[in-house]
């Protein structure tokens, strides 16, 4: 059987020191990002700013690219996080990309794991599998964080300095195994390109991608969304937020249902229907191989 290709596309608004951020971790913590013969490519895919606004980042974004060695494009016009997805999937010529905002930061190595889980277990119809990650108010409540405000300061340099530890969350890892799950979240996770295609990709009329192609791999194919162990991601969010420049997509509910044609309620729970007739899947995710991490 032909493996599996992977490849890494980073969505970013305005957000050239967070990606730097991100990079800076991911370098640290999962140099494997850069074993071409695992990873074929990294990508950054710039949501432009207004053409009003001085300076823009373009240029900042393309020597940071270049000096991580990863790809670096730009759409035309701004598509909001949604069309900037949309954008991403066209570059990452890939059987499996893996998704991340730009304001992460990596905790460990947890695209080994990612990796291992796809390639190892063929016969699964994984349609998309959601990192394992943190968000900032949660790591204030564990005493690892002091404010928001630190997350790309002192926050930043003790984490590459291996001062902080970060713990695993119990939420993906109580069962000790991957478990079928209603949605994953834009902070990162890995999706099937060539089912993505298949199901219409995107919605591009509200913001909610993730959520979005969760539903639509859960009610219109025979594949599955799942949760993943391994080192969490660390998520500051909202940090890539575009109402101060463009007043678009600014009531969430509304666009979904006027993209659905039924409220993000009445999907919902076509959702966890179809979860329930595919609930079957958490006992062969029992059974799945994963990497020892």
């Amino acid at each position: 059987m032909r493996r599996r290709t992977f490849s890494i596309g980073i969505v970013t608004f305005d957000g050239v020191k967070r990606v730097e951020a991100l990079l800076k971790t991911l370098k640290k913590f999962a140099p494997v990002a850069w074993d071409t013969s695992l990873i074929k490519k990294i990508v950054v895919c710039e949501d432009p700013l207004p053409e009003w606004v001085i300076p823009q980042p373009t240029i900042a974004y393309q020597k940071l690219c270049n000096a991580y060695k990863v790809e670096f494009y730009k759409r035309d016009s701004w598509g909001c996080m949604q069309g900037n997805a949309n954008f991403l999937m066209e570059k990452c010529d890939t059987d499996v990309v893996f998704i991340l905002s730009d304001d992460i930061l990596f905790s460990g190595d947890c695209i080994t794991p990612m990796i291992y889980f796809w390639e190892k277990n063929p016969e699964l119809k994984i349609g998309a599998v959601q990192f394992p990650f943190w968000f900032a108010e949660q790591l204030i409540n564990l005493k690892i964080l002091d404010t928001k405000d630190d997350f790309y300061g002192i926050f930043l340099e003790k984490l590459l300095k291996e001062e902080i530890k970060i713990p695993r969350k119990a939420v993906w890892e109580y069962t000790g195994y991957s478990r079928i799950y209603h949605s994953v979240h834009g902070t990162g996770f890995a999706l099937d390109r060539n089912l993505y295609f298949k199901l219409g990709r995107f919605s591009e009329g509200h913001w909610s991608y993730d959520e979005d192609i969760s539903a639509k791999i859960w009610i219109n194919s025979d594949y599955f969304v799942c949760t993943l162990l391994g080192p969490p991601l660390l998520h500051y969010g909202g940090a890539s937020q575009c109402s101060r420049y463009y007043k678009k997509f600014l009531d969430p509910a509304e666009d979904f249902k006027n993209s659905w044609g039924k409220s993000k309620t009445e999907v919902g729970q076509e959702v966890y229907r179809a979860m329930a007739r595919k609930s079957y899947v958490n006992d062969l995710l029992k059974k799945a191989n994963y990497y020892d991490s």
